[in-house]
């Protein structure tokens, strides 16, 4: 036992660049990775001369023992990286290779269409119709924050705008006449403040309404409704409803939600393109209002 802390302590001393917590950590690893060794009669494998494939037969087994207990994919690679380097302290030249992970990410929860009705529903019992006009917009457009709050007062009673959108890419958002309706209706109830200079749609006592603002007003309603939805009703949460409800009607071709998202086209997408009419048509099909 006083050999192996001994050990340890030159492998952590090896360890150089490493975080005292990182070194921390490989020592438990690798403290670990000695006692199934042990168990194993594994000890072997730190004699001289031995092939390739001695080495990956041992610890094949090692990975299936550490697949045994854990779970996450990083904790094994951590495993991985400390015995490595315990290894190459030892002067072995063998490596284990990492684990390969894909990229996937996933939405924890959703907005389902009647939380965004109920939303809408006390946003105008609140008698805040610029909050309601936001909210449609960002469902009814599929527009980024950033994009919806470059709708300007000559928009109205037009069926598109254009935005500078991500990337600095300019693009065409459409209205659909459910929204123009809403955004004409916010517009005549005098909530907007005027401004010289500014035409904005959508104002604040300061100017034109920020999307620091917008966060701040989506998360107000979120603390007054009485389900737990704040973690998932953020204006780029609606984006996500409106292409999930977009999707889930089934004779949307992916090309056309790539239309109206303002995601790149490809050739292909190109030639499967839908006309301003129908994709119009589709905006006014979804049910909010």
């Amino acid at each position: 036992m006083e050999d192996r802390e001994k050990e340890l302590k030159l492998y952590k001393r090896s360890l150089r660049g490493k975080s005292e917590n990182t070194k921390y950590n490989y020592s438990l690893d690798v403290n670990q990775f000695l006692d199934w060794i042990e168990d194993t009669d594994s000890v072997y494998i730190f004699e001289d001369n031995l092939s390739y494939d001695e080495y990956e037969d041992v610890f094949e087994d090692y990975k299936d023992f550490l697949f045994g207990k854990y779970t996450a994919i990083k904790t094994i690679n951590r495993k991985y990286n400390a015995v490595n380097a315990y290894l190459e302290f030892k002067k072995v030249s063998f490596r284990i290779k990492s684990e390969k992970i894909q990229n996937q990410t996933f939405i924890d929860d959703m907005l389902s269409n009647e939380e965004l009705k109920e939303l809408l529903a006390l946003t105008r019992q609140k008698g805040d119709l610029r909050t309601y006009a936001i909210i449609c917009t960002c469902f009814y457009t599929g527009a980024r924050v950033s994009e919806v709050l470059q709708l300007k007062v000559s928009h109205l009673g037009k069926d598109e705008f254009t935005v500078k959108g991500k990337g600095s890419v300019h693009r065409k958002v459409l209205i659909a006449k459910k929204l123009s309706n809403v955004l004409q209706e916010y517009y005549e109830s005098g909530k907007r403040k005027e401004f010289q200079g500014v035409d904005n749609l959508f104002t604040s006592q300061r100017g034109a309404l920020t999307r620091t603002a917008v966060n701040k007003s989506f998360d107000k309603y979120s603390k007054m409704l009485g389900f737990d939805v704040k973690e998932k009703f953020y204006p780029h949460a609606v984006r996500h409803a409106f292409t999930k409800n977009i999707m889930s009607r089934g004779d949307v071709s992916y090309s056309a939600v790539k239309q109206l998202l303002g995601h790149s086209l490809t050739t292909t997408d190109i030639y499967a393109q839908l006309s301003k009419r129908e994709l119009l048509e589709i905006l006014d099909d979804l049910d909010l209002i």
